[in-house]
């Protein structure tokens, strides 16, 4: 390697190593994005609840699911043998409307549950469980971050306020008159000083329950390390039976673990950022030596021509056994096929009509193929074995017949 190539891979180690140190010592910014993702640890994942909702409900596991909400009540995906729970967690899917309402109802009716908690709901899909939205506040000048108090009206369930901040107005449910009787009101929230609205409610439908609620960022990783607010994701889902429970939502999305060789480097940014560096230094380094190296011509040699050393191997393998009348028979078998492919013969009986023929069609001497022809008929109809004096025979009449 000259002096100009090692001086390039120096440069490049160095050039590495200085990224390498200067990552490493950054800290990853926290992402404050809602999220709602069972694997993010960031403030608005779901990890904590994840990994603590099993003992939460009592149960070994949750059934987690990832299709649509409407297909999952359409295809009846789940135990119809007995009842189940369902939970939905800020269904990014937006399927929530007056179809998947209606498949909810008969979910419910069969003597299931269901808890589903949005940032927000269509209000065709509200009006089916005899809600409406409260518009959004014109008081509240502050729109860019403001105090929501939560409470449940249930003082067995829990008697604390629970605190959150969020930075979009929040909207809360207002019943109506005509369904008023099938709906509990659960919970509430109170925005700012003054307002009060309801964000938690319980629709009953013949045998099951369905439970809609707002403000589901209180069961996000920084709301439920802060204060108290974990005793309100235990006093909402304490309305839960203990029975199978199945999970939607981002929480429920559980990716594929990649099965890439490369997954752990791809998993850490430093890593990933000297493996770029590591190929780019790798094309560089092939397009210079490319260039000034002249491409090795190979020497192709020819094929040998192996067939006479081949048919003497043979033929010594036969004079060594001195097996004559097998060698005799074989050269019979070979001389007859040659005529067939010829001359278009058929060699099955060698009469007068097949010298006749053989004669017109060869242009060769009649009596040679006569005394070919007896040659052959005498060995096949002779018992004795031949000798040396028989194969020099028939190569003879072999030579004067055949081409």
């Amino acid at each position: 390697m000259n002096s100009s190539l090692k001086k390039f891979g120096l440069a490049l180690m160095v050039l590495v190593t200085c990224v390498f140190i200067y990552e490493s010592g950054k800290k990853k910014p926290l992402s404050w994005i809602e999220t709602y993702d069972n694997r993010d640890k960031n403030p608005y994942g779901l990890y904590i609840l994840d990994q603590e909702l099993e003992t939460l409900l009592a149960q070994d596991s949750i059934w987690h699911f990832t299709t649509a909400v409407y297909d999952f009540l359409n295809e009846k995906q789940y135990d119809t043998l007995q009842p189940v729970n369902l939970i939905v967690l800020e269904d990014k899917n937006y399927d929530l409307d007056q179809y998947t309402a209606a498949y909810l109802k008969e979910f419910i009716a069969a003597g299931n549950t269901a808890v589903i908690l949005q940032s927000d709901f269509n209000n065709a899909f509200l009006e089916a469980f005899g809600l409406h939205r409260i518009q959004e506040y014109s008081s509240i000048e502050n729109k860019e971050e403001f105090s929501t108090v939560l409470e449940l009206t249930n003082n067995q369930v829990s008697k604390q306020k629970f605190s959150i901040r969020a930075k979009s107005f929040s909207r809360g449910f207002e019943l109506a008159d005509s369904l008023k009787n099938q709906l509990d009101v659960l919970g509430y929230k109170t925005v700012g000083d003054t307002l009060k609205q309801v964000n938690l409610v319980r629709y009953r439908e013949e045998k099951g329950h369905l439970i809609l609620g707002l403000d589901p960022i209180i069961l996000t990783n920084y709301y439920l390390l802060r204060s108290n607010n974990h005793l309100y994701a235990e006093g909402v889902f304490s309305y839960l039976p203990e029975q199978k429970t199945y999970m939607y939502g981002s929480s429920a999305d559980k990716a594929v673990e990649s099965r890439s060789l490369l997954r752990f480097i791809f998993a850490n940014r430093e890593l990933k950022w000297a493996w770029y560096f590591f190929l780019f230094g790798l094309i560089v380094f092939t397009l210079f030596t490319a260039k000034r190296k002249q491409r090795i011509i190979p020497i192709i040699k020819p094929l040998k021509n192996t067939t006479v050393q081949f048919t003497k191997t043979v033929s010594n393998l036969y004079i060594q056994s001195k097996d004559y009348s097998d060698l005799i028979d074989k050269s019979i078998i070979y001389t007859l096929e040659k005529i067939r492919r010829k001359y278009y013969l058929d060699t099955a009986v060698l009469d007068e009509t097949f010298v006749e023929h053989f004669h017109l069609k060869s242009n060769k001497d009649k009596q040679d193929i006569l005394a070919f022809v007896q040659f052959v008929t005498n060995f096949r109809r002779g018992g004795q074995p031949a000798v040396e004096a028989d194969l020099v025979q028939l190569n003879r009449l072999t030579e004067k017949i055949l081409d």
